[in-house]
């Protein structure tokens, strides 16, 4: 399993500040949700959300950030 940071709105994933990529493989994969959280908070990243990435893609689980 993958942690990743996603923005909503377009459907990219965080790779490095200021970068996005559509492709999940690329994206910065975190320890743990609660470092992509703190990421996503430290930098007001208001449309983010973390997703649990599983080797099948249909198993991901997004998880809003509170």
């Amino acid at each position: 399993m993958r942690v990743l940071l996603r923005d909503k709105n377009t459907g990219l994933y965080f790779c490095e500040p200021e970068e996005w990529t559509a492709e999940a493989g690329k994206a910065q994969a975190f320890k743990h949700s609660a470092e992509a959280m703190n990421l996503a908070r430290s930098r007001r990243m208001e449309n983010a959300e973390v997703i649990l990435a599983f080797e099948e893609p249909a198993y991901a689980v997004a998880l809003r950030l509170p």
